[in-house]
């Protein structure tokens, strides 16, 4: 097992509060407290180093602590933003520069969270997660600490990890994006520009959530309803999605990356070809892996067993990348072919 990489230290000035999110720079907690509105203790200092330090070896996990009293009135735009309110200390995490989660309570609640938290942390540091898709940069204005969110940084993050298989940490950086756009909405109404990109934020936010087994279906009626014009654009990742999601909600079952890869359903198709619950996932898997050419031979031999999954995938697919395009052009020829079920 790889030696936990632990230190832990006090952030005291706007400037040590900067370097938490330099370039390269390492994973972080970093406990938001208010010493006297919070009625954080010393010993409850001490008892949450010792849990990390503890949780860091168990699980090898390469992160720093920071303590951070954030009374200050420099730290007051930061503070916002981060959603601290007094009265509650705020456990933030920060995953490659960028704050990726945050948990709200009493110093002894996140005490029992940190032993999952180092663990899903050391998960994504060593990678090996399942891919399935193939900026909030926190910085500072000049006089106090103010966190700036980029939205294109905090999508491109997004994306790198769903390409990972961390579509739950990717889904907290496509929020805040969503969250940051609908918070300037009054000042940009009727720019097409960043319509567009309302649009595409709530189809990732909504694709991490269906990755994840979790019902997206709320997004899908807000990007159907305000962004419809963007959704029919051939090939765009908005379509992709809404085409995933008319896939997905189809489907027999609740499709999920770590339970539906290619390898584990085709194991089982080669032990019992009949299994159509197990097609119907192989096809959602495939569309979302990006191969549509065995994604559709996949939902032809559904629709020739009469399976009306199989004829919903293809109309999906069709709206996706089109129906003039030479896949499907080729499945009328298909169809006519005997099916073997294989």
């Amino acid at each position: 097992m790889t030696a936990s990489a632990f230190s832990s230290s006090f952030v005291t000035s706007v400037e040590e509060f900067r370097a938490l999110f330099a370039p390269n720079s390492d994973d972080r907690l970093l406990l938001c407290y208010e010493a006297y509105h919070d009625e954080v203790t010393t010993s409850e200092l001490t008892a949450l180093e010792d849990a990390v330090r503890s949780a860091a070896a168990r699980h090898a996990t390469k992160v720093k602590l920071h303590f951070w009293d954030c009374g200050s009135e420099a730290f007051l735009a930061a503070k916002e933003q981060l959603g601290k309110v007094r009265g509650t200390p705020l456990l933030a995490v920060v995953y490659r520069q960028a704050i990726a989660d945050t948990l709200k309570g009493p110093v002894g609640v996140m005490i029992e969270d940190v032993d999952h938290v180092c663990g899903r942390l050391a998960s994504y540091q060593r990678g090996g997660k399942v891919a399935v898709f193939p900026s909030l940069s926190p910085r500072t204005a000049a006089g106090d600490a103010c966190i700036s969110v980029d939205v294109s940084k905090l999508v491109g993050v997004g994306k790198r990890l769903m390409t990972e298989g961390k579509a739950d940490y990717a889904e907290k950086f496509f929020r805040r994006a969503l969250d940051t756009l609908d918070a300037v909405r009054p000042n940009c109404d009727g720019d097409e520009n960043f319509d567009g990109s309302t649009a595409l934020c709530l189809a990732w936010v909504a694709l991490a959530q269906m990755v994840q087994g979790k019902n997206a279906d709320v997004l899908m009626r807000r990007l159907e309803k305000d962004y419809v014009a963007f959704c029919g654009e051939i090939g765009s990742d908005v379509a992709r999605v809404r085409a995933a999601h008319r896939i997905v909600t189809a489907a027999p079952f609740t499709w999920r990356s770590d339970t539906c890869s290619q390898r584990k359903l085709r194991e089982v198709l080669a032990r019992d070809p009949q299994s159509h619950e197990h097609r119907c996932a192989l096809v959602v898997t495939l569309f979302l892996a990006g191969d549509m050419e065995r994604c559709l031979t996949e939902a032809i031999k559904l629709r020739t067993l009469h399976l009306p999954f199989g004829t919903t995938a293809i109309s999906a697919i069709g709206e996706f990348i089109g129906h003039d395009h030479a896949l499907m052009r080729n499945i009328g020829i298909d169809c006519e072919r005997p099916s073997t079920g294989v």
